[in-house]
């Protein structure tokens, strides 16, 4: 690494620290203040890896009855914050700060390592330092969960590039290993196994089958611990009253949250499902739903598949799963959980 680019990660850190400084001490708000001042784990000292033993509600909130998460790394992290220096709004908040600082020097290394042209890596690591939904993942404190889905996908990617060009399969496992860190921390990380499969077919042309199988093996064997932790034996389903508005809430929850990604400095985390299914958010969802863009548009050049195929297929996933979270037990009537 060049002087230049350390003094790019230094100037970075001091325009981060100078936006979030003040506001590092507000006061907790939502689930994040039940679980400070109401978790049995911190009101009991209980030992950190207690975090391995009981999902995020049931401990930390006292809701057992709805508890469908299970992300102990998250939760030993604040078990290890309290035992160091406690709770407080001002070091929950520094240390999810920290995280971030963290995950950008390693997207920046990540990036760097793709093209050191025209500034590209400096470009796209200070607009995503500085895009303004990044704030509820530092500010809401539980948002540390998306952090560490940040830091251990750039990892996974960045250990598997390097796999690709030492050609040592040690750097392979420790991608792996980053993955399980980040299934650990938050299920989220699931969208890194095709990213990771796309990434190596890329460079490539071919992928090595017994890492993407471990990954695969490493995620089946989350979701058996986790059922077994929280004594999940079955997710029950409520009946579809109205096919059309259930076909019609995941297209207007990508709506909004495609015009909250646009324009990101105003916009409800909590909206009501019922309140996103508009004719303006049913419109947007379905504009970007049949455009060719991003990942869709790179496979189908990749991989040699039509577009079509590409969007109807990734059309059918993700409606399959908006209908399966919106019809189940798990579900909150929330517009941020249909968005698969």
């Amino acid at each position: 690494m060049q002087k230049r680019d350390l003094a790019f990660i230094l100037i970075l850190i001091i325009i981060i620290f100078g936006l979030y400084w003040k506001p590092l001490g507000y006061d907790l708000v939502w689930d994040t203040k039940i679980m400070v001042d109401q978790s049995l784990l911190f009101l009991e000292d209980q030992p950190v890896w207690s975090a391995f033993k009981y999902g995020y509600f049931h401990e930390q909130c006292g809701m057992g009855n709805m508890d469908f998460y299970y992300r102990p790394f998250l939760t030993a992290s604040f078990l290890i914050e309290h035992k160091l220096w406690g709770l407080s709004s001002w070091t929950l908040r520094l240390t999810n700060l920290f995280i971030y600082v963290l995950s950008l020097f390693f997207l920046y290394i990540f990036l760097k390592r793709q093209s050191d042209k025209h500034h590209f890596a400096e470009m796209a690591t200070a607009i995503f330092a500085l895009y303004p939904l990044n704030v509820d993942n530092i500010m809401w404190v539980v948002g540390r969960g998306d952090l560490f889905l940040l830091l251990w996908g750039i990892l996974s990617l960045l250990f598997l590039e390097l796999s690709l060009r030492k050609r040592r399969p040690l750097f392979l496992a420790c991608s792996s290993l980053f993955f399980l860190a980040g299934i650990l921390s938050k299920e989220s990380i699931l969208f890194f196994l095709p990213v990771l499969f796309i990434y190596e077919w890329i460079k490539r042309k071919k992928v090595t089958v017994p890492y993407h199988g471990a990954n695969i093996a490493i995620t089946i064997l989350f979701f058996v611990v986790k059922n077994v932790v929280l004594g999940i034996k079955n997710l029950g389903i409520i009946p579809i009253a109205n096919v059309v508005e259930n076909l019609t809430a995941p297209i207007a929850a990508l709506g909004y949250y495609i015009r909250s990604m646009v324009f990101p400095f105003a916009y409800d985390m909590f909206l009501p499902l019922r309140e996103a299914v508009t004719p303006f958010y049913l419109a947007l969802g379905i504009i970007f739903s049949v455009l060719p863009f991003g990942p869709t548009a790179l496979m189908s050049l990749v991989m040699n598949i039509s577009p079509p195929t590409l969007i109807l297929t990734a059309w059918a996933l993700y409606l399959a799963t908006s209908l399966f979270i919106s019809s189940s037990d798990s579900s909150t009537g929330l517009s941020r959980y249909s968005v698969a």
